[in-house]
């Protein structure tokens, strides 16, 4: 259970970022994917594409995008050879997937998307050679429940690539107080004002009646290896030049040192970046 905070709680973080994912997802895609390769979630997708194209996968491995979200990691894979399947609790999220597959010429035989319950998935035993779970945990009541079930459906000696926002990362430091902030009468419109004069685009400011849950990343390692998912490797990314909400307002102007300051993750500094992505291979059975 997620320190400080109720079972209710728990339970109505993982109701509620599910609404707002199926009620906004041309928001989300176009803050985040349209118009660009840089930023927050570019830099995650190509970590996790580099890394997968290093494992030592066997042929016909099959993979797992769980919060697929958009579908740009699954179409990537598919494009790359890989066959499976990207799974959404978003309605709306899964239906663009198809969409853009089609139109992609994807077909349902190399990469299918389906509506389901990351903490209940609808696979048998040892189905996947990789497990994806990026941008999902942090919604999750728990970490342990969604953890067993990967391990479940993985092979043995499958590996498991999940990111978690770093509780100490220096980017999200003020994420608490942006949230807060956010929820006040009128604050949206003036922010989305500003957003679109200081950063461009013509996506306004998000509301969030939720706060992502933000994790010590030792404790979240030694939860994996409790879980028969030990870690193997690891990477930190998203340092920059100011903390949020201000490195997205000055994002024309900083983009390129915050591009440049991933190279910390091979620093001692690398404990500052605020995703933190962790790869677990499960356990082999003597």
């Amino acid at each position: 259970m997620n320190r400080g905070i109720s079972v209710a709680e728990s339970a109505l973080l993982k109701k509620q970022a599910g609404e707002y994912f199926d009620a906004h997802p041309r928001e989300y895609t176009a803050e985040h994917y349209e118009g660009t390769q840089k930023g927050a979630k570019w830099a995650r997708h190509n970590a996790l594409i580099k890394t997968i194209l290093k494992l030592p996968l066997p042929i016909n491995s099959r993979i797992l995008d769980l919060g697929c979200g958009p579908g740009y990691l699954s179409r990537e894979l598919c494009r790359r050879g890989y066959t499976g399947v990207g799974l959404d609790s978003s309605q709306a999220m899964v239906a663009g997937c198809e969409r853009d597959a089609e139109a992609e010429g994807i077909s349902p035989s190399r990469w299918q998307f389906l509506i389901g319950d990351a903490e209940k998935l609808p696979f048998p035993d040892g189905e996947f050679n990789v497990v994806v779970a990026a941008g999902l945990i942090e919604y999750m009541p728990t970490d342990e429940l969604l953890l067993r079930e990967v391990g479940r459906v993985l092979k043995p000696g499958g590996w498991l690539l999940i990111n978690v926002t770093n509780r100490w990362g220096y980017t999200v430091c003020l994420l608490p107080i942006s949230l807060g902030i956010r929820r006040l009468p009128r604050v949206i419109p003036i922010a989305s004002a500003i957003k679109r004069v200081v950063a461009g685009g013509r996506i306004d400011a998000q509301r969030l009646d939720f706060t992502p849950r933000r994790h010590s990343c030792s404790v979240f390692r030694n939860t994996m290896a409790e879980n028969g998912l030990p870690v193997k490797q690891d990477v930190y990314l998203n340092f920059s030049l100011l903390p949020a909400p201000f490195c997205t307002l000055m994002s024309r102007l900083t983009s390129g040192i915050d591009d440049a300051l991933d190279l910390l993750d091979r620093t001692p500094l690398r404990k500052l970046g605020s995703c933190y992505i962790a790869i677990g291979q499960k356990t082999v059975p003597c």
